[in-house]
């Protein structure tokens, strides 16, 4: 992940979001969004910045529920086949 280092007076800016915020340059054009480390309700995005454990990382790999962005279209798919199927013959 990049960081970016913002001059003081910008920082203390964005003290003040208190939710997703997009940033912009100049001319208005959004070039990406600040999200606060502290949510509107006072809850830290704690979360965000943790990391998976290797045990758990390790475990996820061993049940073998990986699959390749294809096979995933694939599968979509035949699901999106198989509920066409079933609305024309509810339709009849």
């Amino acid at each position: 992940m990049t960081r970016v280092v913002l001059p003081g007076e910008l920082a203390s800016s964005l003290f003040g979001c208190k939710s997703r915020t997009p940033l912009c340059n100049e001319e208005g054009v959004v070039i990406g969004f600040f999200e606060p480390a502290i949510s509107q309700d006072g809850q830290l995005y704690e979360w965000l910045s943790k990391e998976v454990p290797t045990q758990e990382l390790d475990e996820a790999a061993r049940d073998g529920g990986n699959a390749t962005t294809a096979e995933v279209f694939a599968r979509l798919e035949v699901i999106d086949k198989s509920q066409s199927n079933v609305q024309s013959k509810a339709s009849k």
